[in-house]
């Protein structure tokens, strides 16, 4: 490894239990691209086993950093935190319920150094159930400004970004009416700035669905962050019919249940 890494990898930490954050931990670590920081950041100073695993397994690898927070600040700043400790080229995702497949940065790097022009880069992503089992496979559009307007088309931990990007353009916005779609309107932002985004169509990253993270997402919450951020940005973005039209047709989503707002989110999601 030279002075500074080629990837910072970020992970935010809440709550998750031991065997999961070590499966996202070791996945990391497999890595078959080596040159990185892992960069772990605990959103919950109370969460003592996750502070005990992280510091035994940093004992035998110094890519480890762990920072704690003094209080939960929430997804956002956390993200925030951990990218202004960055060395590296570039920043890398991960979520510490996830995991990513060993040849993940290896093919990411491998393709952002042969297309210069790429500011961000995602994967597809497998959809697996608590116990690794295949439900999907989410496929993002390789052009995702195309379709930016109409959803976020980019998935959220898959992604590798030139680290000079958030210097430039900034960071995630700590504003609470964009919980739940920080990431969303961070893409609205750099793509307005002329960031350029590319999906690789090949899964590279396993998202784990399970029924506390389906809860915890609060999709109807999510949903109405979504109306509000496309209604602040509909003018700059140069909504069509057709976005407009997607628009309506989320407003009166909200009109239905909760859980029945979850289970039409899920089904999008999946086609």
């Amino acid at each position: 490894m030279g002075i500074s890494p080629k990837i910072s990898i970020v992970m935010p930490v809440y709550k998750e239990e031991p065997t999961v954050l070590k499966r996202a931990i070791d996945s990391v670590l497999n890595q078959t691209f080596q040159d990185y920081e892992f960069i772990i950041v605990l959103d919950n100073p109370q969460n003592h086993d996750a502070v005990s695993l992280i510091q035994e397994i940093a004992k035998t690898d110094n890519r480890i950093q762990l920072i704690i927070n003094d209080k939960n600040l929430g997804v956002a700043p956390t993200l925030n935190i951990g990218i202004k400790s960055a060395s590296g080229e570039f920043i890398a995702r991960q979520d510490a319920d996830d995991e990513s497949l060993p040849d993940r940065f290896e093919i990411q790097i491998n393709f952002i150094n042969s297309n210069n022009d790429i500011d961000v880069l995602g994967t597809a992503l497998d959809y697996v159930d608590e116990n690794g089992k295949l439900i999907f496979v989410r496929i993002y559009p390789p052009q995702p400004l195309k379709f930016i307007r109409k959803y976020n088309s980019l998935g959220h931990p898959t992604l590798l970004i030139r680290r000079e990007i958030f210097s430039r353009y900034w960071f995630y916005s700590e504003d609470e009416q964009f919980k739940y779609v920080e990431d969303y309107e961070l893409w609205l932002r750099w793509y307005l700035q002329g960031v350029k985004f590319h999906n690789i169509e090949q899964p590279l990253y396993k998202y784990y669905q399970n029924k506390t993270n389906i809860k915890s997402r609060n999709t109807k919450l999510q949903l109405r962050n979504t109306i509000k951020l496309k209604q602040q940005y509909r003018k700059k973005l140069k909504f069509g019919f057709g976005d407009y039209l997607r628009l309506f047709g989320e407003l009166l989503l909200l009109l239905l249940p909760s859980k029945i707002v979850s289970y039409l989110f899920y089904r999008i999601t999946r086609n």
